[in-house]
């Protein structure tokens, strides 16, 4: 008697292991890497996205700061102008001032204390160098008379034009000051006694050939001068001055539109003419 078959059925493999997971569990470990990783790069957007915000906040403060420094570069710069125009409206005011201090305002004639001033360095650089330098001494003869008899217009007028006459004949390096009134000083650097002696004649002349018109009259001007050099070892302009102020009156006493020298220190009454 046959035997009938028998169908055997294969027994489904077991699931693939590697150590102690299986697959299943190695999927799982992948998709939980997988969220993990996807956790992480939201992370990392969320950071990035932060720090494009910090980063557009920064860029709109620094072009906040840049337009604010922009509008105080431009206010720097009208406040620099300004400060500029002051600078110079002070300079040119203290220029003012200085040559009001310099000029005597109704004459143009230097003021005592320039001429003074000036007359001190060349008498350090006569004292140093030896440099041949003159004073001169000039006085209006009779100038009360044309005050008491045209008025102090007139006066002035005389002074005004006495100066001018006076800084036409001198040369550009020399110095009218007026010390006072009616009286007045020439400094005359680099000159030696002859020139000294013509040119306070020619000033004598120039003044002499003055003939001012003052409402339908003629005024007629003559001067007296003294004339004195830096001559002894120890001069300096006060003693120059003086010995060209004693030989004005010498001048004055002779007559007056006369020229008179006095080159030593020697002293000599003066009286009041």
């Amino acid at each position: 008697m046959t035997r009938p078959k028998v169908t055997r059925v294969k027994a489904l493999p077991e699931p693939a292991t590697t150590g102690d997971f299986s697959l299943f569990d190695q999927e799982e470990a992948m998709i939980a890497q997988s969220e993990e990783m996807l956790r992480k790069l939201e992370e990392v957007s969320d950071g990035v996205r932060t720090l494009m915000r910090a980063y557009r906040q920064g860029y709109r403060e620094q072009r906040r700061l840049v337009r604010l420094s922009d509008r105080m570069q431009e206010e720097l710069r009208r406040l620099n102008q300004r400060l500029e125009a002051e600078v110079r409206t002070r300079e040119a005011l203290a220029h003012r001032l200085e040559a009001l201090a310099a000029v005597d305002e109704l004459t143009g004639a230097a003021t005592r204390r320039h001429f003074m001033d000036v007359a001190a360095h060349l008498a350090d650089q006569w004292r140093h160098e030896g440099r041949s330098s003159g004073v001169i001494m000039a006085d209006l003869d009779r100038f009360k008379t044309i005050n008491d008899r045209f008025g102090h217009a007139a006066g002035d007028e005389a002074l005004r034009l006495f100066v001018g006459r006076m800084s036409e004949t001198l040369r550009e390096d020399d110095l009218v000051g007026r010390l006072g009134g009616e009286e007045f000083a020439v400094l005359l650097p680099g000159i030696g006694a002859a020139e000294l002696d013509e040119v306070a004649e020619r000033l004598r002349a120039t003044t002499a050939a003055i003939r001012m018109p003052w409402k339908g009259d003629e005024i007629r001007l003559t001067a007296s001068f003294g004339l004195a050099r830096f001559s002894a070892p120890g001069d300096d302009i006060d003693r120059v001055l003086s010995r060209a102020d004693k030989a004005l009156y010498a001048a004055k006493r002779s007559g007056r539109n006369r020229v008179a020298t006095n080159d030593d220190s020697t002293e000599e009454a003066a009286e009041d003419l």
